[in-house]
């Protein structure tokens, strides 16, 4: 009895010893598990097409009395947001940022308008470009495509809202989070967050501070999220150079983003966020300097999508707009020549005319009648002036201008139609007392 309680006794030892030995090759297969599943978790923007939304406000610290902290900001944006790892991404945006004591859009410390209607994307099939088409400062349409492809794509996709879709922070780095961990040691433990299991993912990367709440029971998909870069010491986001490496202050700062995912959808193996909650500030020892508070929606989503009849990479062209290449070697726009209301390029660059016409190709030319010059010169009048139906559309605020001018506007159309109306019975009249005499 004595030696077989022995022998037990040695061999729950060598056990415990064993299991000593391989916990950590273990835990390292669990970390790259649980890396792996984290990555995944976004497969299902291989090919997608939705709708994201956006409203925030500026959070104005205790103790700030400038006239630019005290101005209170709603910002908004509408996003219809279009991936695919073969076609590349789209996304048509329309973002305003209101001033809520007055419901008319805010001015920046330059005095333009903060407001923006814009579309911009990474073109694969037609010619591997990077995208930006907007509006001039004279209301024209501008489309300019790069060959430069180098982390401003990629970033591109995940400025404003998209970026909680897309897995990215653009205050920590160009590269989507599971991309960024992966060159960098972690550390996995075991929690909860609001009463759900939570697996806690921490690491200290050059780029900053990474904690991830991660979901066990719903595939590893991200339940929260806080990054921390710390000013003149963490690299930007580029990772080219350091972040504010201005910085002198002798208190470390930090600049903050706390990302919460709210809702969830399912969609197979997938769990697509569909409300989250985004916090984003400067903190110097502790102490708030300002920030910003967002509620984010995404919608209508479909997976698989046909993009061809939802026009997905398809951009909309007016005649004679102004569309160039950004040269890199020559560091020049050359734009292309309207014939026969046809675009064209005339580039030596034979690698970027091939590509240049490719794009081409693909966008939709749609003419531009007199009268949608006139409404293009009456929106950019009415953008300008802060006034129209822009706020009764966005901020459901009216002022006196905007009255008189739908007033007037009214009033005007009216008038123009009682003379054409009146002209034409006159006209009529008259071919009648001709035909009876």
């Amino acid at each position: 009895m004595k030696t077989f309680m022995r022998q037990r006794k040695y061999t729950v030892a060598a056990l415990a010893v064993l299991c000593f030995l391989i916990a950590p090759a273990v835990r390292a297969l669990d970390e790259e598990a649980i890396l792996a599943a984290f990555r995944d978790s976004y497969g299902w923007l291989g090919s997608a097409a939705m709708h994201i939304s956006s409203v925030g406000e500026k959070i104005v610290p205790e103790g700030k009395n400038d006239t630019e902290t005290r101005q209170k900001l709603r910002g908004y944006e509408d996003v219809n947001f279009f991936i695919d790892d073969a076609k590349g991404w789209h996304a048509s945006w329309d973002s305003r940022t209101i001033d809520v004591a007055t419901g008319k859009v805010a001015r920046s410390e330059s005095g333009s308008l903060r407001q923006f209607s814009r579309e911009s994307g990474l073109f694969k099939e037609a010619g591997n470009w990077a995208v930006e088409y907007g509006y001039d400062e004279e209301g024209g349409r501008y489309l300019d495509l790069d060959p430069k492809l180098d982390g401003r794509a990629s970033l591109d996709a995940s400025f404003g809202c998209t970026a909680v879709v897309t897995g990215h922070s653009l205050s920590l780095s160009h590269l989507r989070i599971p991309e960024l961990l992966e060159s960098y040691a972690f550390q996995v433990s075991d929690g909860e967050l609001g009463g759900a299991a939570s697996c806690i993912v921490e690491s200290d990367t050059e780029y900053g501070q990474i904690k991830l709440w991660l979901s066990p029971t719903e595939n590893y998909s991200l339940q929260k999220a806080v990054f921390s870069k710390e000013y003149g010491k963490d690299l930007g986001w580029r990772g080219d150079k350091v972040f504010a490496k201005d910085y002198q202050g002798t208190i470390p700062s930090h600049y903050v983003q706390e990302i919460h995912v709210l809702k969830k959808e399912a969609r197979g193996a997938y769990y697509i966020p569909a409300e989250v909650e985004v916090l984003t500030y400067s903190e110097t020892g502790g102490t708030m300097r300002d920030g910003w508070k967002e509620r984010i929606t995404v919608s209508d989503v479909i997976l698989n999508p046909d993009f061809a009849a939802l026009k997905g990479f398809v951009l909309q062209v007016p005649q004679e707009s102004c569309i160039g290449i950004t040269n890199r070697s020559d560091m020049l726009f050359h734009t292309a020549s309207w014939k026969e209301g046809k675009p064209a390029f005339h580039l030596e660059d034979e690698d970027l005319r091939t590509r240049g016409q490719l794009f081409l190709s693909t966008i939709e030319i749609t003419k531009t009648s007199f009268v949608d010059k006139a409404l293009r010169w009456l929106n950019n009048k009415l953008r300008k002036q802060d006034t129209g139906m822009y706020y009764l559309k966005n901020a459901f605020a009216f002022n006196i201008q905007t009255v008189l001018l739908l007033v007037l506007t009214v009033l005007a159309s009216c008038w123009l139609l009682w003379r054409f109306i009146t002209r034409l019975r006159k006209g009529f009249g008259k071919e009648s007392c001709s035909a009876g005499i």
